[in-house]
């Protein structure tokens, strides 16, 4: 391909666009009014020119600087869906993709996952648990044994995921070596993860938590460096030891037993200088350590299943303070960035993607984490689910108006009954676009790397 000036153009491709949603967009069409790029694009510039991302095709592209600045002399921009008509509706284009490929999807017959609370009781009492109030109950050996049985026969003989979840799931261990032993004299295949505060683990329990449970990764969280962590855990059994550092030396022992390590910082209106700390510390505890990740997340206070907002000066503030420590982190190699996903998803979490169950501890099940007391779509003790339950948790926001030109219209799945998705805050778009960018300059960057350019 050649422009004008007969010099060639070619679209350097990093990541293939997804073939199922090209063939459903089909050949563009006529643009008489002229083209534009589309709304569904990510830029980020690179020393060889411009990276462009399409949320939609899901493609990666790397545009030289004549393509960036003259693209209605490269055709096939349009082609390829970076440039569309000036008067396409460009959520009118994604709402046909989701449609077809919605259509198309087929939800897995077997429940394969399984969160199970193994007690809802805490050691620590952290200020912002969104379970703060609610009922402490503990599950029973018997119920243990009826959660195995429940999971080999619905399992359809495939390898099951099994998240301890709690409270503190390492509260009540011992439900979960009888669920794992259970599951082994059936001859179940499983491993398992866990979200924990990693205070009660000891050499011992870590050897039972590979070998047993085969736990393969845990989520960890940290909430400053060690005097305020200290403050905010506030152990009912820390004695006389600093729990930070009890913490850390177990998540030394967790990588060294090969578990991959997610450490969450959670960021609020007022601790970000001390996680700036905080990271310092971890680079120097872990630094190059390939099963450990560390990653921002957001504090929200709660009120019921509610989000409690917060000012908007506030917001922003925090906002640019997780954009401070993404930077540190990354800096410090402590933060992992992701692959761009190649497929555009069909469920936002595990309350709708028809694999997953929650499993309280008295043997209610659940699709939601977050709804441990009521919505509860089945038991342990029946083969059948409240259809009307399951069908409420997969329930969406209409679309607001500021939707139609959002680059991350087309993956963007705001469920009814989620807290986390009921407010779209224009701080979450600008932290989700620089987190593309990020992703998008590891990929490009790798492919560099293998090219040995």
């Amino acid at each position: 391909m050649f422009n004008k000036t007969g010099r060639q153009i070619i679209v350097e491709t990093i990541q293939e666009p997804v073939s199922n949603v090209l063939k459903i967009l089909g050949k563009p069409k006529a643009a008489p009014d002229g083209w534009r790029w589309t709304n569904h694009l990510v830029f980020q510039e690179v020393g060889e020119g411009t990276l462009a991302f399409n949320t939609l095709t899901r493609e990666l592209a790397l545009l030289s600087p004549e393509e960036f600045n003259n693209p209605d002399e490269c055709p096939e921009l349009g082609a390829r869906w970076f440039r569309v008509p000036a008067q396409m509706d460009d959520k009118g284009s994604a709402d046909l993709v989701r449609l077809v490929l919605e259509s198309l999807h087929q939800r897995p017959e077997h429940v394969t996952t399984y969160h199970v609370f193994t007690t809802m009781d805490c050691n620590a009492r952290c200020f912002y648990c969104y379970e703060k109030g609610r009922a402490r109950p503990v599950m029973s050996v018997e119920t243990a044994h009826k959660t195995a049985d429940y999971v080999a026969r619905h399992c359809g003989g495939n390898k099951v995921h099994l998240a301890w979840f709690g409270g503190e799931p390492l509260y009540n261990a011992k439900v979960i070596d009888v669920i794992c032993n259970d599951l082994v004299e059936r001859s179940v295949e499983y491993e398992s993860s866990m979200i924990s505060n990693g205070f009660l683990f000891d050499e011992k329990l870590i050897r039972r938590a590979t070998e047993l449970w085969r736990l393969r990764q845990i989520q960890i969280t940290l909430d400053g460096a060690e005097d305020v962590y200290n403050a905010v855990k506030r152990y009912v059994d820390a004695g006389e030891k600093s729990p930070y550092r009890v913490v850390l030396a177990n998540i030394q022992g967790l990588l060294d037993a090969g578990v991959r390590v997610m450490v969450r910082l959670n960021v609020s209106k007022t601790n970000c200088k001390n996680l700036l700390t905080l990271v310092d510390d971890l680079k120097t505890h872990f630094a190059g350590s390939e099963l450990l990740t560390v990653y921002c997340a957001v504090v929200h206070e709660f009120e019921g299943i509610g989000i409690v907002p917060m000012e908007d000066e506030a917001t922003q503030e925090l906002f640019a303070n997780i954009r401070l420590l993404d930077q540190r982190l990354e800096a410090a190699g402590l933060l992992k960035r992701r692959r761009l996903k190649n497929k555009l998803p069909m469920s936002q979490c595990m309350a709708d993607s028809g694999s997953s169950l929650t499993v309280l501890p008295d043997g209610h099940l659940g699709l939601c984490e977050h709804y441990s007391e009521d919505n509860f779509v089945g038991s342990i003790d029946s083969d059948e689910l409240d259809g009307a339950v399951v069908q409420s948790f997969r329930e969406r926001f209409e679309p607001m108006p500021r939707c139609a030109d959002c680059f991350e219209y087309p993956t963007c799945i705001r469920l009814k009954k989620c807290p986390s998705t009921a407010v779209c805050m224009p701080e979450t778009i600008v932290l989700a676009k620089a987190n593309i960018q990020a992703n998008m300059l590891s990929i490009y960057n790798s492919k560099k790397s293998k090219m040995g350019v």
